[in-house]
């Protein structure tokens, strides 16, 4: 699960204004009008030979914090993106877990993590109820184990 809301956000921040074209204003209006789509284009039935699983997650996984790390290499950035499995514990009274993320990106400074990474060697939509309960218990470990004062001033993430 990657934050691209935050990160685009982050990148679109430290970008000069660029001078517009009259077709760039008509991409942005058709862009407007085209709602997200959560599933891959084309007949669903040729999902699985055009992008076929790969054999291990983790070569996904690699691919897309080596690509988020290229991002950020020339920038200001005291941040850096681990391929690391950080476990978020949690006891909750007669309760507990353990939920594991595929990497994440921490602050150097402070070490907090500002951003987790989940990826899929295959199509989300194979198994979109367990996915959704694993983000799920990813971010409540998150949050739950940043119980820092500056956390608590700011509860949104």
């Amino acid at each position: 699960m990657l934050y691209f809301h935050w990160l685009s956000g982050f990148l679109a921040a430290g970008q000069k204004a660029s001078a517009k074209y009259p077709e760039d204003e008509k991409q942005e209006e058709e862009e407007e009008d085209m709602p997200l789509k959560s599933d891959t284009p084309g007949p669903r039935e040729l999902w699985h030979l055009i992008h076929p699983p790969t054999k291990d997650e983790q070569i996904v996984n690699t691919a897309l914090i080596n690509f988020l790390t290229a991002l950020i290499l020339h920038h200001p950035f005291s941040s850096r993106w681990y391929l690391h499995r950080i476990p978020f514990k949690v006891d909750v009274k007669d309760a507990s877990f353990e939920a594991r993320t595929d990497g994440y990106l921490e602050d150097r400074a402070t070490g907090k993590v500002r951003a987790l990474v989940e990826v899929k060697a295959a199509h989300r939509e194979d198994k979109r109820k367990q996915i959704c309960m694993q983000e799920a218990a990813q971010m409540v470990g998150w949050i739950l184990t940043d119980n820092s004062d500056e956390q608590m001033m700011k509860p949104g993430r």
